[in-house]
């Protein structure tokens, strides 16, 4: 299952926003040998986090918010870019859940 979450948020700085989603992601995770970070900063593809487990994977873009809050006329600042693996609807329940 794939799906997108825009949000506003009142974080002050992108590493800010970064360190509460992987805290929250943490917690979710049962076997952090498994949990794995990517993080790339500004470029043509923009500044992004990307972090799975063995049951989801999200990604952030900030350039990609930019231009969606723009087409829609949205006020957000923020987006997730999730993929749910096979049997691994709980523990994103629980990622949203801490999120929330």
């Amino acid at each position: 299952m794939d799906l997108s979450y825009s949000f506003y948020t009142d974080f002050q700085t992108r590493e800010e926003i970064d360190e509460f989603l992987l805290a929250q992601a943490r917690k979710a995770v049962e076997d952090h040998a498994y949990f794995k970070i990517s993080r790339q900063g500004e470029s043509e593809e923009g500044d992004t986090l990307d972090f799975s487990c063995k049951s989801f994977w999200v990604s952030t873009n900030l350039s990609f918010v930019t231009d969606t809050a723009k087409e829609f006329d949205l006020d957000v600042n923020f987006c997730l870019w999730i993929s749910v693996y096979p049997s691994g609807g709980a523990r994103f329940i629980q990622f949203i859940g801490n999120y929330l």
